[in-house]
């Protein structure tokens, strides 16, 4: 500023002298417009040789007076500019968008840190993240555990019931009394031995398969047996108890089979058959029936288990403090390629047709700047030519 003070006490003097030599120009300059009229009349009504030869000779003549104009005026245009320079040096000295600046400097470590602090954001969510499918994971192994077990014990059911099926199926009036002993002695108690050394098909990543194999440990060894199977073997144990309560209906049309005659066996075993083809339909889709729910049961029970999890872990990440920060992007050009790529973006995104004065103001830096701030937009050239880095800016 100092500077600029002195500059203009030392041209003061040649200032003061702008204004005498503006009258000067003006004076002139009308003289020269009042030829250029009269001239332009005349020219408008005839044009000939004459004609043409004195407006060269005018056009000239206005040549020569632009020229005195623009030489006579510099010297005030260069202290002006000098004067516009000493302002212009300390409103950029304080610009933060000026690089080389204090002010520059001090808004890089500002963005430094906003970085900082977003990627030690990105970082708790991430550590957050994993937490939750860690555990999310676990809690999968230790329902599909559980699950599994409960399979095993309803296939353990089934197969006793298939069975006891085949016995009754089996029944005639020659063994009779020998079906009705087995089916009286018959063991409804669910095996549980074959349960040792189980696995599930549950795809891990955040788990080992050694802490799968003792999540499963502990699962088994946390079920009481005796209590878990004991619905199980009540379930048997009535489906046994109907069919032995059957036993005498059934021997009674084995015998009606037996005494009626040829036709009337037919009939009767035609009725027999057509009912137990409607017992064998009705079984197999309790039995479709009855793998839905347990399946519907265990998606059930990993989603509740997802939403404890997430719970749980998600609410723990910390919310970065009160600095304000926003991503944005920087292109680096893959030369030459990128440059056609990146200016076929820019006019793709343009308003045509577009005045010629306002596409000469487009420099490639502006260009460029265009298409990172697109980019913030979600707005990105799709070309291996051009990359983007992310960049965090704080917010003044």
């Amino acid at each position: 500023m100092e500077q600029g003070i002195e500059i203009y006490q030392q041209k003061a003097v040649e200032i003061q002298k702008a204004p005498e030599l503006l009258t000067n120009h003006r004076f002139r300059w009308q003289k020269a417009q009042c030829v250029v009229k009269s001239m332009l009349e005349k020219a408008n009504k005839e044009m000939n040789d004459d004609m043409y030869k004195n407006i060269g000779l005018l056009l000239k003549k206005l040549s020569t007076t632009k020229k005195t104009f623009y030489e006579e005026r510099l010297p005030f245009a260069k202290i002006m500019n000098e004067i516009t320079s000493a302002f212009t040096e300390l409103e950029n000295s304080l610009d933060y968008n000026k690089e080389g600046t204090d002010a520059y400097k001090l808004k890089f470590l500002m963005d430094e840190y906003a970085g900082k602090k977003v990627q030690d954001q990105k970082n708790k969510e991430e550590e957050s993240r994993k937490k939750i499918e860690r555990e999310r994971e676990i809690n999968t192994v230790r329902i599909s555990a559980k699950t599994y077990i409960e399979r095993f014990c309803s296939n353990a059911v089934q197969k006793m019931k298939d069975n006891i099926d085949e016995i009754i199926n089996s029944v005639t009036l020659e063994n009779f009394d020998q079906i009705k002993k087995k089916l009286t002695s018959y063991d409804t108690r669910v095996p549980e031995g074959l349960l040792n050394g189980f696995d599930v098909e549950v795809t891990t990543i955040y788990i080992k398969q050694d802490e799968k194999e003792t999540i499963l440990e502990d699962v088994l060894k946390s079920v009481n047996w005796e209590e878990f199977k004991e619905p199980y073997n009540t379930e048997i144990s009535i489906y046994l108890h109907d069919k032995i309560s059957r036993l005498a209906s059934i021997k009674r049309e084995l015998e009606e089979i037996a005494t009626a005659d040829k036709n009337e066996q037919q009939r009767l075993l035609k009725v027999k058959q057509e009912r137990e083809e409607q017992e064998k339909q009705q079984k197999e889709k309790e039995k479709r029936d009855a793998e839905l729910a347990e399946k519907e049961k265990e998606l059930q029970r990993i989603k509740q288990a997802e939403i404890q999890s997430a719970f749980d872990f998600g609410t723990s990440v910390e919310v970065a403090s009160d600095i304000k920060s926003k991503l944005g992007y920087e292109i680096d050009l893959v030369l030459p390629a990128g440059l056609m790529d990146i200016v076929r973006f820019w006019a793709i995104n343009q308003k045509w047709p577009m005045d010629e004065d306002k596409l000469m103001r487009w420099s490639f830096d502006r260009i460029k700047k265009f298409c990172e701030k697109e980019a913030s937009n979600d707005n990105f050239i799709e070309s291996d030519f051009v990359n983007y880095r992310e960049i965090v800016k704080s917010k003044i």
